[in-house]
């Protein structure tokens, strides 16, 4: 896959929702994603051909906290507690994920990727 901007690793329990919220900036500045097209998929390697464990829902919301760009944007990448005990997750332990942002104009960049530990639980409900 591309290089990426910014790599994090993260950690999605099985049966968990999941969430991830981060922001872009360029330049020291956060980038206006005003008609951005975002994905975000987990694979079993890190390659667009390995098989599919996961995707992200994909929103932005706009802040504007005391201090802050009035177009700062945060990204989250979500998944619900159905989506972390599906077949997918039940049968990896680990994997890789991007993020994919398409400016409108068409400019493919990878932003943020890195590994995926998923982790099981063992005790439940009798």
């Amino acid at each position: 896959m591309s290089e990426y901007k910014a790599i994090d690793n993260i950690t999605i329990e099985r049966g968990e929702t999941f969430e991830y919220v981060f922001q872009i900036e360029v330049g020291g500045a956060p980038l206006d994603l005003t008609n951005y097209l975002i994905y975000a998929q987990i694979r079993e390697f890190e390659s667009r051909s390995s098989d599919l464990i996961g995707t992200f829902a994909v929103t932005v919301d706009d802040v504007a906290p005391p201090n802050a760009f009035p177009t700062d944007s945060e990204v989250k990448l979500y998944l619900s507690q159905d989506d972390t005990v599906a077949a997918g997750f039940l049968n990896y332990s680990e994997g890789w994920y991007d993020v994919l942002f398409v400016a409108p104009g068409g400019e493919r960049t990878y932003y943020l990727g890195g590994r995926v530990y998923i982790e099981g639980t063992v005790s439940q409900e009798i």
